[in-house]
């Protein structure tokens, strides 16, 4: 991915699913316009903050080896879907049960989900598959 990637100011939607990223760019994090970025499947183990993506609906960063959540996620009022699954998560932050458009969260296949420990799990937002 170019690390000019700031430039396409007017992008809506980034996949860029199945590539073996260990990284993003920064400049990701100053795509605004993001409607929809998913990064499934890669092999991340940091994200860039996504503070400033505050026209994020789904967030899909399954499928990596992200350890932490990204940065400035409270700032993502219009997220709907947020798939987190197949990462290597501990915490889950109570800041997502205060994101008031989210509908659906996928988290298994973290390690405290495959220990057996679903903290949240009767909420009906989440959906474990």
């Amino acid at each position: 991915m170019p690390d000019s990637i700031e430039q396409m100011t007017q992008l809506t939607s980034l996949a860029v699913n199945n590539n073996q990223l260990t990284t993003l760019p920064s400049g990701v994090s100053q795509l605004v316009n993001l409607t929809y970025l998913s990064t499934y499947n890669n092999a991340l183990t940091s994200y860039p903050s996504v503070a400033d993506l505050v026209n994020i609906q789904s967030l899909y960063i399954g499928s990596n080896k992200l350890t932490a959540f990204p940065t400035g996620m409270q700032n993502l009022t219009k997220l709907t879907s947020l798939e987190i699954h197949g990462n290597q998560f501990e915490v889950f932050p109570t800041f997502v049960y205060d994101l008031p458009a989210l509908e659906r969260v996928w988290l298994n296949e973290n390690l405290r989900t495959k220990k057996g420990f679903h903290p949240i799990r009767e909420k009906p937002i989440l959906h474990f598959r």
